[in-house]
């Protein structure tokens, strides 16, 4: 079931808000108890989830089925890189997950700064060194034409398929909170990122976050304040620095995960609403209804082929891939 709302934003004066029923298991214990968080997520075009956390020292893959294979990364700790095949490859730490048209998985967050690339098959090799970016990561998107983005935290960094790279917006090592086009715009701590159907790139902040910031294709940077119902009237939501994930649906919503274990559905104009019911979640495992559903920390967050909402979770069991299903 979906309804129609007309709001205020020219980009989407009647935007699609789909509603959502209910909450299950995609797969459980995809990583054992090991004091997790579920850092990384990311989809390929055949409906492949794969799965990281900081500390994981692994890549796995969850298939269509929910079956759970190891895609790279020996699993073992190491304070160094090792590129290789499949489970030879040697990982220090995992930040970020994206995948391109091809089927390559893209993860950032080694000791050395660098950006690695995987093929389908588990080939490990280093795909840009910090000097090529000429910065570090702290957050990267590939978008379906494969232009990479790379956000180090004061301005986000565009590389074409070519490789030919320009800064979209924002300067580095300049911070601060400013809109604006191009470098006369100021991020604080930019860190992950999504895309519309539009082209329009959304760039979550951690310290000192105001809302979620906004990048046209020309760089023109607005910031989108997020309120929420308390009590019957809209308020600032205050959350935003804790949230940990950020996705985009193909009918231009935001969501967010929340520090309050729940997902906040935001529109064109930045009114949030909460999914999962309303106010403090108790944490848990339970599958069912929305409202009766129980989740447990839930991390990053991404839309699969049929517009379900993909999420992943640090539980006592480990950590579990969610999915919250459209009506």
């Amino acid at each position: 079931m979906i309804t129609l709302f007309s709001c205020s934003s020219d980009d989407n004066e009647n935007a699609t808000i789909i509603e959502y029923d209910k909450v299950s298991t995609v797969a459980a214990g995809v990583f054992k108890p090991r004091d997790l968080h579920p850092t990384a997520l990311t989809i390929d075009g055949n409906g492949n989830i794969y799965v990281a956390s900081f500390e994981s020292d692994q890549i796995r893959k969850v298939d269509k089925n929910g079956v759970v294979t190891v895609l790279a990364g020996s699993g073992e700790y190491s304070e160094i890189d090792v590129n290789g095949q499949g489970e030879d490859a040697v990982f220090t730490t995992i930040a970020d997950l994206n995948t391109d048209s091809k089927g390559n998985i893209y993860f950032s967050g080694s000791h050395d700064r660098a950006l690695r690339k995987i093929t389908p098959d588990g080939l490990v090799t280093t795909y840009l060194t910090e000097a090529q970016m000429g910065r570090q990561a702290f957050g990267f998107l590939i978008d379906k034409e494969d232009n990479l983005y790379i956000s180090d935290a004061t301005s986000i960094l565009k590389f074409n398929p070519t490789g030919q790279s320009t800064i979209l917006a924002g300067k580095p090592d300049a911070w601060g909170h400013n809109d604006g086009k191009g470098e006369e715009a100021r991020f604080s701590s930019a860190q992950f990122m999504a895309k519309d159907s539009k082209g329009n790139l959304y760039v979550k902040e951690n310290l000192g976050a105001e809302g979620i910031r906004k990048i046209t294709p020309e760089g023109l940077v607005t910031t989108i304040k997020i309120t929420v119902k308390q009590d019957g009237v809209y308020v600032p939501y205050v959350g935003l620095e804790n949230a940990q994930g950020l996705a985009i649906d193909k009918n231009d919503i935001i969501y967010i995960s929340t520090a309050n274990n729940n997902i906040l559905q935001i529109t064109p104009d930045g009114k949030g609403k909460y999914l999962l019911g309303e106010g403090e979640r108790p944490t848990g495992y339970k599958d069912g209804v929305v409202g009766e559903a129980l989740t447990s920390i839930i991390g990053r967050i991404a839309f699969d082929k049929n517009g379900d909402l993909i999420m992943i979770e640090n539980r006592k069991n480990g950590i579990n891939v969610r999915k919250l299903s459209r009506k």
